[in-house]
C-alpha cells in the first residue's frame, strides 16, 4: 500500500523544473524544409537551379531558408 506524501519515508523529492516549450523553427536546414514540406533534397536543388525554389541565405557553405522565405515560396507555388 502506498503511503500518502507527507508519510513517505527516504529521500525528499526534488520539486519539478518547469517544462519549457520547443523553440518554434525560426529557419530550415535544406533538410528540414524538405521535411517539413514534402519534397526531395534533389527536387529543391532542381527548383533552385531553375530559379524557382525559396530564397535563402548563404552562411559559409551552408544554406539556410527562413520560416519566411518558405511561407512566400509555398505562397508563389499556390499562384503558379
Amino acid at each position: 500500500m502506498l503511503e500518502p506524501a507527507s508519510v513517505r519515508r527516504g529521500k525528499p523529492r526534488k520539486p519539478r523544473e518547469a517544462r519549457t516549450l520547443p523553440a518554434p523553427t525560426v529557419i530550415y536546414t535544406p533538410q528540414e524544409f524538405c521535411d517539413a514540406h514534402r519534397i526531395s533534397r534533389s527536387r529543391l536543388y532542381e527548383l533552385w537551379q531553375t530559379g524557382q525554389g525559396p530564397k535563402y541565405i548563404q552562411k559559409g557553405v551552408h544554406k539556410l531558408i527562413t520560416v519566411e522565405a518558405a511561407a512566400e515560396w509555398r505562397q508563389q507555388a499556390k499562384t503558379a
